[in-house]
Formats: structure tokens, sequence, C-alpha cells
């Protein structure tokens, strides 16, 4: 089923800045769609260093659509449906990429 073809999903990212395993600072970019009825509408997304205006770069990228090509809804082999999609961004070339998108 193509999500275009029958509603429009987009996506929408929390940023939320704790501690690592070890006590490092960090920032976690958890991505979940919005715009349909999922049974699995998060998807993941990036744990990063503590960096706040990297993290803020990826959330904007993330909600205007830039970060994700072709999504589309999808059933796994047990019926759920969640959304599928190419990540335009890389943890370990996420400056580059961000560039590269325009952020």
């Amino acid at each position: 089923m193509n999500a275009s073809a029958t509603t429009t999903i987009r996506p929408v990212a929390t940023i939320t800045r704790g501690p690592d395993y070890d006590g490092r600072m960090r920032i976690d970019i958890d991505v979940t769609w919005i715009g349909a009825d999922l049974d699995r509408p998060h998807v993941g997304g990036w744990a990063i260093s503590d960096k706040p205006a990297l993290a803020t770069r990826l959330k904007t990228a993330i909600e205007a659509g830039a970060v994700y090509a072709n999504p589309k809804i999808v059933k796994d082999s047990n019926g759920k449906t969640f959304v599928q999609a190419k990540s335009l961004v890389l943890g370990r070339h996420m400056n580059a990429d961000l560039k590269r998108l325009g952020f």
C-alpha cells in the first residue's frame, strides 16, 4: 500500500537529553509517523553526543520531510502496519548529510 495514494503521513521528531550508559550526556532523536492509524508508529531514531544544535537541525530536517525518501505503509509478517522509508541521513555522516539536504 502506497502512503501517498491513500493518506498523508509525516514524521515528527522528539528530542530528549540524558545520560548515556556510562554517564556521559547524549541526545536521542526519536521519530514517530503521524497521519495514519499505524500499529507501529515509532520507527526508532538517532542517539548522538551532546550537540544540541545538530539535534535541532536533524529534527527540523525530519519534520520538513527531507530525511526519509519514499515513505510507504507496509505490513510485517504478522499483519502489523508501519512506515517503511529510506533514511538519507546516516549517523556517522550526519552533519554532511544535513548540509547536503540544505539543513
